[in-house]
């Protein structure tokens, strides 16, 4: 028998699904320790979530990951940690740096999931990070990556940069 992650839940040890919750089941051999995860296992895990990837020539353990639909990332392997970034243009003025600081000092107070911060004059930088658990699965970094999309979205928005950017 095997423990549903969702819900506690007790399963037969073929189950692909919980009869209880719906949740995906995840096996033994769907998890990995930190050390088991490679730049290609990662670069597999984005590609079933709709990421388009491409290697990083200058960083081992990097790639950039395109989606048809959120963010593109530059995604970075370190060990017992993925890091995520992302890079939003800006349109600034001069006169709205004040405006503009408090606007990220707003997001960064209000956001647990992102960092923002001045990129270069004229974009935005916003990083976060993924801690590798013990028994890291494919399906809690997809979770992860649609949950830290919509955060972006909704604090960018929410804190006012939105109106800073093109």
């Amino acid at each position: 028998m095997i423990t549903c992650a969702s819900c506690n839940a007790e399963l037969p040890d073929s189950a692909e699904f919980c009869s209880s919750c719906g949740k995906p089941v995840e096996h033994e051999a769907d998890l990995k320790a930190p050390s088991d995860v490679t730049r290609d296992w990662l670069i597999a895990v984005f590609n079933s979530d709709g990421y388009e990837c491409e290697e990083d020539n200058d960083e081992a353990n990097a790639f950039f990951a395109k989606h048809p639909t959120r963010y593109n990332i530059f995604v970075n392997l370190r060990p017992q940690l993925i890091t995520i970034g992302l890079i939003l243009r800006l349109h600034r003025h001069r006169k709205d740096e004040a405006a503009l600081q408090a606007a990220i000092n707003r997001f960064n107070s209000e956001n647990v999931l992102w960092i923002a911060y001045p990129f270069r004059e004229d974009a935005m930088g916003f990083s976060t990070f993924f801690t590798l658990s013990a028994r890291t699965s494919a399906r809690a970094i997809t979770q992860f990556l649609e949950l830290a999309d919509t955060g972006v979205v909704q604090a960018v928005q929410s804190s006012g940069l939105m109106k800073h950017m093109e």
